[in-house]
């Protein structure tokens, strides 16, 4: 369990801000802080990862106390166990994809371990090219699993898929979702990029007004709930709008009811409480309290899981 209550004033263009968050986080949980630029997105990453020291607090990591105002606790960010890919990057340009991961990987290396990240990345053939030699996509790759050379508990991207097109980005969070499911780290991305949004994260916290505010879905900063009246009839399954354009919304399963004829499920979505049969192969999917993707694209409804 990662437990986070801290406070920190930060400097925005000329003006104070103070900053609020008290947080829990499940291990391996995949976690989206979202919010507009400036709001301190990047500021609490890096006040969990010892770059920024909070004023007041404590963060608290599987029992052990990394940061503690009032103990006068402050672990050093090198044993901390977090892996972190700032929004530039910041890769060596003289040194090889493989010279990379042997630097990050610390005096324990594990080259069995280097060789999985370089295969679930498809970089092992690019091993001896030097960051200038790579695309894009590439180097967002060497610098995620730089990242995760050291077994990180903890990974931390900041905007990390900003300036790529959306089919990479596509890649790039399926292949990060293999990684986080084989490797089992805790995933924090500060994103305001719509997409990430769309069923990526188990938690998304927005940071909105100096405060850090824990959501359950993250439909609510870009897009208004759907309704029976509006884009979606969900109380039937059906689509009374049909669009090419897919519409994804973010809700909870909140009670499955078994029927004659099949499965009712009844899930929270902002402030709606909605009704959707379902058949029984999708109902065995999901169980009461788990997060549910409701997708509607060409007149079908699809509820997906949230992984």
């Amino acid at each position: 369990m990662i437990e986070i209550a801290i406070e920190k004033n930060l400097r925005i263009s000329e003006t104070v801000h103070k900053l609020s968050s008290a947080l829990s986080i499940l291990p391996g949980e995949k976690v989206i802080l979202y919010g507009k630029s400036g709001s301190g997105k990047t500021s609490l990453l890096k006040m969990i990862a010892g770059l920024i020291r909070p004023d007041t607090g404590s963060i608290m990591v599987a029992g052990e106390p990394w940061f503690n105002h009032s103990a006068k606790i402050n672990i050093p960010i090198q044993e901390r166990n977090i892996g972190f890919v700032f929004q530039d990057l910041a890769l060596f340009p003289h040194m090889t994809v493989m010279q990379h991961l042997i630097y990050a990987s610390g005096k324990q290396k594990d080259y069995r371990y280097l060789e999985d990240l370089l295969n679930l990345t498809d970089l092992k053939s690019f091993i001896l090219q030097k960051p200038g030699q790579l695309s894009g996509g590439q180097q967002q790759r060497l610098a995620i699993i730089r990242a995760l050379a050291r077994k990180p508990k903890i990974l931390m991207l900041d905007e990390p898929f900003a300036a790529l097109d959306s089919n990479l980005k596509s890649d790039l969070r399926r292949e990060l979702s293999i990684l986080q499911k084989k490797q089992n780290f805790t995933l924090f991305l500060a994103s305001h990029d719509k997409e990430d949004m769309d069923g990526f994260a188990h938690k998304y916290i927005e940071i909105r007004e100096g405060k850090a505010i824990p959501k359950a879905h993250g439909f609510d900063r870009y897009s208004a709930a759907p309704s029976v009246s509006n884009k979606v009839d969900l109380t039937i399954g059906r689509s009374s709008h049909i669009t090419e354009e897919r519409i994804s919304y973010f809700g909870t399963v909140e009670k499955i009811q078994r029927m004659e004829n099949g499965v009712l499920f009844f899930i929270e979505l902002g402030d709606q409480s909605l009704k959707i049969p379902v058949d029984t192969t999708t109902a065995k999917q999901f169980k009461p309290g788990d997060p549910i993707n409701i997708s509607s694209q060409n007149g079908q409804i699809l509820l997906l899981p949230v992984f």
